[in-house]
């Protein structure tokens, strides 16, 4: 539970303080994603990619989310790993619905609700054309996200593997459903994910909305198997000095107080208050001078302080 429930609104820009990409707009949930706008949503801008044409938001549209006052682009776009033309399978429970056929031997995997099989019987084939995270950002579609949310069914790994032109240094953070084993035929495992975002310096700090699941339904007596889950990963501070050594001012200024943003907002207290008794060590007047201009009350170590202390 976050120990906040009311927090100072942050000062209407130009440019977004965080601009969000979430993949797998079905039904608009974002997942823990969410916890972001929560905080931050008049500052945010959204980017949400829809890949089935027959989901009523798939459509190119700007919008407005009074919930959150937050701007939202709905963008009729498959992401994968390359541009082209890729067979589409729409399941009996379209939430199901990916670029990937059901793996078969898990056809018969129980999460306490339905077998894997059935949900994932697949109504139609269709095809779609694929785009890129990159092939987007080069474009011009979209600017590069500072955080990435991504549900799509067993390609989680394939997008984040084009997608280098904002994993590089704007992406500050990545929620992605992860599964510990196959539910889709050639898809890649929580242990792929790990570790392509490990190489981008990105380290694990949660996994939310865990499943554990059984191998049949006729016993689903004990723990049962962890199948499925939504992990969080935040980019290791140090990755804004490695060019400049930690005693040298950040590469990107910018991405430290998004960073502590996304940290405050997933109750990553800790970690936030790490991040900025690291650049008070380093660069305290110019760390001040941002902090104050915009109103970034989470960057205050005074308020984490207070958080400490239960106040």
């Amino acid at each position: 539970m976050h120990p906040l429930e009311s927090f100072p609104v942050l000062p209407k820009t130009q440019e977004p303080f965080m601009r969000l990409l979430h993949v797998g707009g079905r039904q608009n949930y974002i997942g823990p994603a969410q916890n972001l706008l929560k905080l931050f949503g008049n500052a945010m801008e959204l980017y949400v990619c829809e890949a089935d044409p027959e989901v009523k938001n798939a459509g190119i549209e700007e919008g407005y989310d009074e919930r959150y006052q937050t701007k939202v682009f709905t963008l009729p776009y498959c992401l994968y790993n390359r541009h082209g033309e890729h067979d589409f399978h729409i399941n009996k429970d379209p939430d199901s619905s990916s670029l990937l056929p059901s793996y078969p031997y898990a056809k018969k995997d129980f999460n306490t609700k339905v077998a894997w099989g059935d949900v994932t019987q697949a109504i139609k084939t269709i095809t779609l054309r694929t785009e890129t995270v990159n092939g987007l950002i080069h474009r011009g579609i979209i600017k590069k996200p500072h955080f990435i949310s991504l549900d799509t069914q067993g390609v989680e790994y394939d997008i984040l593997d084009k997608a280098s032109a904002a994993l590089k240094e704007e992406t500050i953070g990545v929620v992605t459903e992860v599964e510990f084993h196959q539910l889709y035929q050639d898809q890649h495992l929580f242990g792929d994910i790990s570790k392509l975002l490990n190489e981008w310096g990105f380290r694990l700090f949660r996994l939310y909305n865990m499943e554990t699941w059984y191998p049949t339904d006729k016993c689903t007596v004990g723990d049962g198997m962890l199948t499925v889950a939504e992990a969080l990963f935040l980019r290791d501070w140090r990755w804004y000095f490695t060019s400049r050594g930690e005693e040298g001012n950040p590469a990107n200024l910018w991405a430290l107080p998004r960073l502590v943003g996304a940290a405050v907002a997933f109750n990553q207290w800790s970690y936030a208050y790490e991040i900025i008794e690291r650049i008070n060590a380093v660069c305290p007047e110019l760390w001040e001078h941002v902090v104050k201009k915009n109103e970034f009350w989470f960057c205050d170590i005074n308020v984490i302080n207070k958080i400490k202390e239960g106040v």
